[in-house]
């Protein structure tokens, strides 16, 4: 993701922050109704927070790009660290509130009703980083389309298997997230957001390089999923 244009806040917002909060909120409304009423929901206006994000966003970039020794507004970080960006900058700049009652009254609800309810602006913050890590697969396998060599060997393989990667992504709001957990653990979605939470709110640091892996990793996962790389099972082929 080295398209100036894609380093832009507005790009961001349009495709993954903006889409995140209304399937955030969607889903909430859908899941669990009386939710919105009990906790007093608010959204916040979405002009004044989108420029706190933005400076946010902004302030953490500049940060990140000293921290990889990369000059001037032409250096680039990739998707990852950049998406890592995003999803702090949510953490710090929370678009939903609720009642310190509602807090008491849940403080023990588990599984999908915490995500829904007490940990949306974390729901959030995650979705809209799994959004950009999308975008990101669905532009560069838009480039290897358009700059295939036709003479290369594997040239069909390697066309088809990027119109597949655009058509599944393009179907679905998110990347697939790995699919385990049971009562006893929890789903690796539900994990992250609990722990996106609970740095926030212990006031531990955000460590961008190792939620830049764990994206990578999902990307990676993906590619290996939507081209038909697992069995029946879920396991990989390659094993």
């Amino acid at each position: 993701m080295c398209n100036q244009e894609e380093h832009k806040f507005e790009y961001f917002w349009a495709i993954s922050i903006y889409p995140s909060i209304e399937q955030c909120l969607e889903e909430a409304q859908s899941n669990y109704p009386s939710f919105l009423k009990e906790a007093k929901l608010e959204q916040k206006d979405l002009g004044k927070i989108k420029n706190d994000i933005e400076k946010c966003y902004l302030s953490i970039r500049e940060n990140m790009k000293k921290y990889n020794h990369i000059d001037g507004d032409g250096g680039c970080l990739n998707a990852p660290k950049l998406a890592a960006i995003i999803c702090k900058s949510l953490i710090d700049n929370k678009i939903f509130t609720y009642t310190d009652e509602y807090l008491k009254k849940k403080s023990d609800c588990k599984g999908n009703e915490l995500l829904d309810t007490l940990f949306i602006n974390y729901k959030v913050a995650l979705y809209s980083a799994l959004n950009i890590m999308r975008a990101d697969i669905i532009t560069k396998c838009s480039y290897n389309i358009d700059n295939l060599n036709n003479e290369v060997l594997n040239y069909e393989e390697l066309f088809n298997n990027n119109k597949t990667m655009i058509k599944k992504l393009d179907t679905n709001r998110s990347l697939k997230i790995y699919n385990y957990g049971s009562e006893t653990y929890d789903s690796f979605k539900t994990s992250m957001i609990k722990n996106l939470a609970y740095c926030d709110t212990c006031g531990l640091p955000f460590d961008f390089i190792s939620f830049s892996i764990i994206l990578e990793g999902l990307c990676e996962y993906n590619t290996l999923y939507n081209l038909g790389g697992f069995d029946e099972k879920g396991i990989p082929k390659f094993i």
